[in-house]
């Protein structure tokens, strides 16, 4: 960073540049924001008014229930399966004329769990008249993505970030990916310097540097996959996910198990 990158205002051309150009979409369907935590509050305070639904299938990640509830939404829960798969007929039958949004984050966080991307596109036709917003926070670990679709279909909108695989959580950035349509009524409500300099600055090094997040990801699966055998070997239950994390059951122990692991740091 220069002393111009901290006295300026951000700048976002050449990256946004960059950064559709990795992922193979046009720079007019994208937005950057401070993480996605702010993409989903936009996207909220976008399309949903007081009263709408909102369908969440959960477990989930907390904050799409915490800005539906900011914006006054009814907000529908569907409960994913025991086996932690994906409920799509459940899903499929609650979407009504009164359903604005449905949020599928894919994989689940925190499940871990991938929905079929045929599973998706039912949805999506579906829910002609609603938004699908397709968080994929976790999309580098799984090499799935909704991505390609976008301008398909006019009611699909993915965000990303790179909290996860590029290990920059800190500096809050993420983008939302969706038509041109969509992209001009998000950008209305986005505030025009919410991602500071040293966010876009340290992203645009990491995309220089696309041999090693391919080299970190495929580290952190393979140690994935050496925990969860060697859980299995315990005994323990374990759930296969696509995302860098995986849940055990650990029955009347769990309690102890939290407490030797909070220790632990």
């Amino acid at each position: 960073l220069t002393d111009e990158d901290l006295a300026a205002y951000p700048e976002y051309a050449e990256f946004k540049i960059k950064l559709a150009s990795y992922l193979g979409i046009k720079e007019g369907n994208l937005l950057l924001t401070n993480a996605t935590d702010e993409a989903i509050s936009v996207i909220v305070q976008t399309y949903i008014n007081e009263g709408d639904e909102v369908l969440i299938p959960v477990p989930s990640f907390a904050m799409f229930r915490f800005y539906a509830q900011v914006a006054g939404a009814k907000i529908s829960e569907i409960l994913y399966k025991n086996n932690l798969e994906f409920p799509t007929k459940k899903v499929l039958n609650k979407i009504s004329k009164k359903t604005k949004l449905i949020v599928l984050c894919n994989p689940n966080n925190p499940t871990g769990t991938q929905i079929d991307k045929k599973d998706i596109i039912k949805i999506l036709e579906k829910a002609k008249d609603s938004i699908v917003l397709v968080d994929e926070a976790y999309n580098q670990f799984s090499k799935e993505s909704c991505t390609e679709l976008i301008d398909d279909y006019e009611n699909l909108i993915v965000i990303q970030t790179f909290s996860k695989a590029f290990g920059l959580g800190g500096l809050r950035l993420g983008y939302i990916l969706s038509n041109d349509a969509n992209i001009k009524d998000i950008g209305r409500v986005l505030s025009p310097y919410s991602v500071n300099s040293a966010a876009v600055k340290s992203a645009s090094a990491a995309l220089d540097d696309k041999e090693y997040i391919d080299w970190y990801v495929m580290q952190v699966l393979k140690g994935k996959k050496y925990v969860l055998e060697e859980f299995e070997k315990l005994k323990i239950k374990v759930y296969t996910t696509n995302a860098n994390f995986f849940l055990a059951k650990f029955g009347k122990e769990t309690p102890d198990i939290v407490a030797k692991l909070r220790q632990k740091g």
